[in-house]
């Protein structure tokens, strides 16, 4: 069990690390890392995990760079209203930040990342859709 969890965690950080690599510019990779991090501190300001590895653990924060200059953020186990409205404005702020020249891809999942497995996702739509169109 333990091991399965190392393993786990390894690929996934391995999964983020190369999503980031594949941004290219350097633009991109600080927006994705921006919002990440945000969005962490937000499930941690709200009680969701305790730590940025709990929240790992937890699969909460997923990122894909579709393209360099779009940045595709993914949210799991999302009902509390005050932490959707925090990372949508957040979403918002880095936005115009970077004068609007990068697509942020915002989606927001009610259940967990497991509970959904692989094809249940693609039937059912996510509870927030957030699509900030690059310039």
């Amino acid at each position: 069990m333990r091991r399965a969890i190392g393993v786990r965690l390894l690929l996934g950080s391995m999964l983020f690390v190369f999503s980031l690599t594949a941004l290219g510019g350097g633009e991109s990779r600080e927006l994705a890392y921006a919002l990440i991090d945000a969005s962490t501190k937000t499930f941690i300001e709200h009680g969701l995990c305790k730590d940025k590895q709990d929240c790992t653990t937890k699969e909460l924060v997923f990122f894909e760079a579709e393209r360099q200059d779009t940045v595709h953020i993914s949210l799991y186990s999302v009902r509390d209203a005050k932490v959707i409205e925090k990372i949508l404005s957040i979403c918002l702020q880095k936005y115009e930040e970077n004068q609007r020249k990068k697509t942020i891809v915002l989606l927001a999942w009610e259940k967990s990342h497991r509970e959904y497995g692989i094809w249940q996702k693609m039937f059912e739509d996510p509870s927030i859709k957030l699509h900030l169109k690059g310039e």
